[in-house]
């Protein structure tokens, strides 16, 4: 398998909110916090390899955060973890489940930002997630799927 692009899944695979809440995304930059290991894992497991981010964020549909707010804590998480990435390899879907929109996980939309900007195909790809929707989105683009606690040799 020949990976030129790690697409990670936000919420549960990147970043955890620090009061243990999984029910939702954080809402304010206080909220969240890296998994501890994260980064020294990425450094370690995919050197030379581009990155991508895509995200469900139903908090933005259900009028708990703005748009903006929301993307800036995508484009911090990414800060943090990748030193940035640039804007076209961060997808937001900002819709609920009940919006039945085309950019929600498990719909390929999302993954298909990043490879797009990156001009890497499926083939060449890997998206790592932690929720069943993740692992269907991968499969209706047709990329490769690793669950996050065992690329990132977590216990789970």
């Amino acid at each position: 398998m020949n990976i030129a692009l790690i697409i990670f899944d936000a919420d549960g695979t990147l970043r955890q909110r620090k009061d243990g809440d999984t029910s939702r995304p954080p809402l304010s930059d206080n909220e969240w916090e890296v998994i501890p290991g994260t980064i020294q894992r990425i450094n370690r497991r995919s050197p030379g390899v581009k990155y991508g981010i895509v995200s469900n964020q139903a908090s933005v549909g259900r009028g708990l955060i703005r748009p903006i707010d929301a993307r800036q804590l995508l484009d911090d998480l990414a800060y943090v973890v990748f030193g940035g990435l640039p804007e076209d390899a961060i997808f937001m879907c900002p819709h609920t489940p009940e919006d039945n929109c085309e950019c929600r996980k498990p719909e390929p939309l999302g993954l298909y930002a990043p490879m797009y900007y990156h001009q890497i195909g499926p083939r060449n790809t890997l998206y790592v997630g932690d929720a069943e929707t993740d692992y269907l989105a991968a499969a209706n683009v047709g990329c490769h799927f690793a669950w996050a606690d065992k690329w990132f040799g977590r216990s789970a």
